[in-house]
């Protein structure tokens, strides 16, 4: 059968040339079903690029705010100018364009020492001393105790006692966003034994409300006021601390420079260690009264 295949040449030749087609048949098929392929993978990363760019947009809360200031203003109502609403029905304030970093910094901490919370607002987003001094007089505060009271006494007469030394440094980062280190001088909260020049008396005072009453609450009240007015005193010891502040530009909403991280400012006017000197008035009185009384 092969030497009569191979001694047909027209057979050979044909057999040769059937070959040929279905190889070429064989390699278009396949060469169109990789065109397919690449055609579908290049139309799916298409989609994909633009789901992740639609995703990337939505995850965007500036992107979604803009667009969305029309139905928060029918919900809401008016602005006040130079500020848009939060999705909470928050203002959110758009800042000045016309000011600079660095006088943005000064009008905040302005604003701060003085108290001028429509200052700090104006030049600040999601502040930490604004939330923090706001929660001072929200609803809940009508349930505050004396405690509670004497902490916002003390925030408050820590903000008043700021004075602004200079700046230390400016870092400067691409993405409209700058970090100052300045030094200012506050309300030394960090020392407990201011109360010693007035031991006996803060002792008699204890023992006395020992005596009359079945609880420490007008100790802790007593002390509590003894604290606050010795902070709001000349005699007040001081200190120098250093702040890192944090300013940004929010490029979707075309913001001037905004004070975006104060968290130092906000930690060194807590009164941490308010309780604790209460506390440890308190102990030494324990321990000494008895001694102190019977010399």
């Amino acid at each position: 059968m092969i030497k009569k295949v191979f001694g047909n040449k027209k057979l050979l030749l044909a057999i040769i040339a059937g070959f040929l087609v279905l190889v070429l048949i064989i390699g278009g098929t396949i060469s169109s079903h990789n065109k397919q392929k690449e055609k579908e993978k290049s139309e799916a990363e298409a989609r994909e690029r633009m789901e992740q760019e639609e995703a990337d947009m939505l995850n965007n809360s500036d992107f979604l705010l803009i667009n969305k200031q029309e139905d928060l203003r029918k919900k809401y109502g008016a602005l006040p100018e130079g500020y848009i609403w939060d999705f909470d029905g928050s203002l959110l304030s758009l800042g000045d364009k016309s000011m600079s970093a660095e006088e943005v910094l000064y009008a905040y901490l302005n604003g701060v020492k003085t108290l001028d919370f429509s200052s700090v607002q104006k030049f600040s987003r999601n502040s930490m001393v604004v939330e923090t001094y706001s929660e001072y007089f929200n609803e809940s505060a009508r349930y505050n105790d004396y405690k509670e009271s004497f902490m916002r006494n003390m925030y408050r007469s820590c903000m008043l006692s700021i004075q602004t030394d200079k700046v230390i440094s400016n870092t400067v980062f691409a993405e409209n966003k700058q970090v100052f280190t300045i030094k200012v001088s506050m309300l030394d909260l960090t020392t407990k034994d201011f109360w010693q020049k007035d031991k006996e008396t803060i002792y008699k005072n204890l023992q006395l409300y020992k005596k009359d009453e079945a609880d420490d609450t007008k100790g802790d009240i007593y002390l509590y006021d003894y604290i606050n007015r010795y902070y709001s005193s000349e005699d007040a010891a001081r200190r120098d601390v250093t702040f890192d502040i944090t300013l940004e530009r929010y490029a979707d909403l075309d913001t001037g420079w905004l004070v975006s991280i104060d968290t130092d400012v906000d930690a060194a006017c807590r009164y941490a260690d308010g309780t604790l000197v209460v506390q440890y008035i308190k102990e030494c009185f324990a321990s000494e009264a008895y001694d102190y009384f019977n010399k």
